[in-house]
């Protein structure tokens, strides 16, 4: 009896995993995203799940610590495309005001 009833939740199991992954399927193919990138999304979400405690906050503080670092690049080249705007600024007027004036006297 007991074979049995191992045998049917068994069987029950697989039942519902087949579903499951005819429903994950069919839901990563609805998606406007492409279904490599939705799948790459779905198993590092599963690793993430599966981390401890611990293993989830160095992640965050991980990911907060690539995020200033990214912000702080952005911050670089918007001050280099500020200094570069002022030094061409600069230039064209000493260029307007020395050089073009002495040809014309």
């Amino acid at each position: 009896m007991n074979q049995q009833d191992n045998q049917s939740w068994s069987q029950r199991l697989r039942d519902l995993e087949t579903k499951i992954d005819r429903e994950v399927f069919s839901q990563t193919n609805s998606n406007n995203q492409p279904s490599s990138m939705r799948n790459l999304y779905d198993r590092l979400l599963f690793k993430f799940q599966q981390l401890p405690n611990w293993g989830k906050a160095a992640v965050g503080i991980g990911g907060v610590m690539v995020g200033f670092w990214l912000v702080g690049i952005v911050f670089r080249l918007i001050s280099l495309a500020m200094t570069v705007a002022v030094v061409g600024v600069v230039l064209y007027v000493g260029y307007k005001l020395f050089l073009n004036n002495s040809n014309h006297p």
